[in-house]
């Protein structure tokens, strides 16, 4: 969380979802300016790109490492040998990124593009 990220955040919608729009290329090759990430409820696991919310407001788009022992293993999206431990205490939330849609279609997963699971 060492670099400045900007991003536009939509109200969830009725399941608990929403989308931010990746401003900037702070997180770049991995999310470009532009691009949609669709963050969602339900539990993030080991490897996925998660949403950072910490108590003290400062805020983070992450790769989940492992949490256990009071502590939550984070690392760079753009470089996995960039972990950050933190203590649960410091984390107000934890939340899953869902999905991605570029601005070119040809670049979307599916899976980002139906904006859920399954």
């Amino acid at each position: 969380m060492n670099r400045e990220i900007t991003m536009t955040v939509s109200a969830p919608d009725a399941d608990g979802y929403r989308a931010m729009r990746i401003e900037g290329d702070a997180l770049k090759p991995r999310y470009r300016a532009g691009e949609y990430i669709v963050i969602g409820p339900g539990n993030p696991m080991p490897g996925s790109d998660v949403f950072l919310t910490l108590t003290d407001g400062r805020t983070g788009l992450m790769q989940l490492v492992g949490m256990g022992g009071g502590e939550v293993r984070l690392c760079n999206v753009n470089n996995p040998r960039d972990v950050a431990t933190l203590r649960l205490g410091e984390v107000a939330s934890i939340e899953r990124v869902a999905g991605r849609y570029a601005t070119d279609p040809q670049e979307s997963s599916d899976h980002a593009v139906r904006g859920r699971d399954g």
